[in-house]
């Protein structure tokens, strides 16, 4: 267990671990710029929803079929949203697609991560992308993971809005997700510059 700081005044003992940790709550508020914090209390996690390419910053899912039962699935979130929650956004989508089109299984082939920056470091939003194929009943998969389309609308369909995290955590994740920008768009000039 840890030590606990302690000291005495008048001769009563004053405990000073929990005004420690209300002093690095109060603090921490100081940590980040007020942009992020900002978007922290008013963002919102991304929902199930497609993305509107008119918009500027055109957050959600949108798909694309390569070939007959052979899928991409994009999903861009904002900067409050973490990478996690976009694939279970794009798993959704594959299975909605895969509902649509009849068929029962689906293999995924690839799923990649990214970052959408801006100069400005002001748009860090997170994305993933998921390539995936529907295959017949019954197949031996080749590699990836297999889903069955309908225990994966199963599982999200019951979810009318995917939970939010706390308020707290999500400043982290805007600090997080500008932070891993801000370290990409360094060395894409550091690269460009020799």
């Amino acid at each position: 267990m840890g030590r606990v700081l302690s000291r005495r005044r008048g001769g009563v003992s004053v405990r000073l671990a929990p005004f420690i940790l209300a002093t690095v709550f109060v603090l921490s508020g100081c940590i980040h710029p007020p942009d992020v914090r900002e978007e922290a209390w008013s963002g919102r996690s991304l929902a199930y929803q497609p993305a509107n390419p008119d918009d500027p910053l055109p957050r959600g899912y949108a798909d694309e079929e390569l070939e007959s039962g052979h899928y991409l699935v994009l999903v861009r979130g904002s900067g409050v949203d973490q990478h996690e929650r976009l694939r279970d956004i794009a798993l959704w989508r594959a299975a909605d697609i895969g509902k649509r089109n009849g068929f029962e299984r689906f293999q995924l082939l690839a799923i990649e991560q990214g970052l959408v920056c801006d100069l400005a470091n002001t748009v860090s939003d997170p994305t993933v992308a998921i390539e995936i194929e529907y295959r017949e009943l019954n197949f031996s998969p080749d590699n990836g993971r297999i889903y069955q389309t309908a225990a994966m609308l199963e599982a999200y369909e019951h979810v009318i809005e995917m939970g939010s995290r706390d308020v707290f955590l999500r400043e982290w994740d805007v600090a997080d997700n500008r932070a891993a920008c801000a370290q990409m768009l360094q060395a894409e000039s550091e690269g460009g510059g020799s």
